[in-house]
């Protein structure tokens, strides 16, 4: 199972719901979650490492079997898009849709 989260504070409480079964993610213990005050701070160099991971989370999501997201997220919105909403489902576990 993958996650993506930009929160691993989120990511061990969800892996210890899972019973710590094989459960992977990008996001680094550092991360406790998105702050864009912080991020247009950090060196260009840092900043594109941290572009390419989300991409490389956006990828992993978009060719999942399944995924699950809030509606609220914007990546989650465009990982709707993107796998034309098959399989996507709300943290709920209900049908993920974008337009009513």
């Amino acid at each position: 199972l993958y996650v993506l989260s930009d929160d691993h504070q989120k990511f061990k409480e969800f892996a210890a719901l899972c019973n710590n079964k094989e459960i992977l993610t990008h996001c680094e213990a550092s991360q406790l979650g998105y702050s864009n005050y912080d991020f247009i701070r950090m060196p260009a160099s840092v900043r594109k490492k941290e572009i390419i991971t989300l991409l490389v989370s956006i990828d992993a999501a978009v060719n999942a079997r399944y995924f699950i997201g809030p509606y609220t997220s914007n990546v989650s919105k465009v990982i709707y898009l993107l796998r034309n909403g098959v399989g996507c489902y709300n943290s709920e576990l209900i049908p993920f849709k974008i337009y009513n």
